[in-house]
C-alpha cells in the first residue's frame, strides 16, 4: 500500500481548484485489479473519471472515511461546547431572576 501512497495523493488533488480534499463518489471495477473511479472535489464541485490500481482506490475511500469521522468528532465537540455555554448562560439568567414566565 505504501508505493501507491504518493498516487492516491495525485487523485486525491483536485485539477481544477488544488485543494487535497477530493474523494471519491462512484466506482467500477474493470479487472482484478483495475477500477473506474469518479473523483468529486467539494470546494469548486469539480468531477472527473480516474482509472486506477485497487490499492489506489481503497485508500482514497479509507482517507475519505478518516476525514468524515474527524468532522463528525470536531462538529460533536463544537455542539457540546455551545450547549455548555449556552447552559452556563441560562444557569446565570436563572441566578439574577432575569429570566420571566412571558420568555416562554
Amino acid at each position: 500500500m505504501e508505493k501507491f501512497s504518493e498516487q492516491i495523493n495525485e487523485y486525491q488533488t483536485c485539477l481544477f481548484c488544488g485543494s487535497n480534499l477530493v474523494y471519491p463518489v462512484e466506482r467500477t471495477q474493470l479487472n482484478e485489479n483495475g477500477w473506474k473511479v469518479a473523483v468529486r472535489c467539494p470546494n469548486c464541485f469539480g468531477f472527473r473519471v480516474e482509472c486506477m490500481h485497487r490499492d489506489v482506490m481503497v485508500g482514497l475511500i479509507r482517507n475519505a472515511n478518516k476525514g468524515r469521522e474527524d468532522l463528525a468528532k470536531t462538529f460533536n465537540q463544537m455542539a457540546k461546547k455551545t450547549m455548555e455555554e449556552e447552559s452556563d448562560k441560562m444557569i446565570s439568567a436563572l441566578h439574577r431572576d432575569q429570566i420571566l414566565p412571558i420568555d416562554f
